[in-house]
């Protein structure tokens, strides 16, 4: 094996790692667009029973960390938006 071969070797190797790595990035960015949707409908559901009236902060907290949740997504921060996500 010659030096060139084991240099190709390697870089198609790195080149198909970071072509999955992309690829399951892309999906959890597009589940976790699902689950922030899913919630913010939980959200104004809740408002529209009295939330506000019953439990105001916990109304607010849960609105702005879906709201840093989808700045995060949209910023390319998957694990950032996903711990704002946690917290909502």
């Amino acid at each position: 094996m010659t030096l060139r071969s084991r240099r190709w070797r390697t870089f198609t190797g790195a080149a198909s790692l970071l072509m999955l790595a992309s690829s399951l990035s892309c999906s959890e960015a597009a589940l976790l667009r699902g689950r922030i949707a899913g919630l913010t409908d939980d959200v104004n559901k809740a408002e529209q029973n009295g939330a506000k009236r019953c439990a105001p902060r916990e109304l607010a907290l849960a609105r702005a960390h879906l709201s840093f949740a989808s700045t995060e997504l949209d910023q390319g921060q998957v694990s950032h938006a996903s711990a704002q996500l946690a917290i909502a």
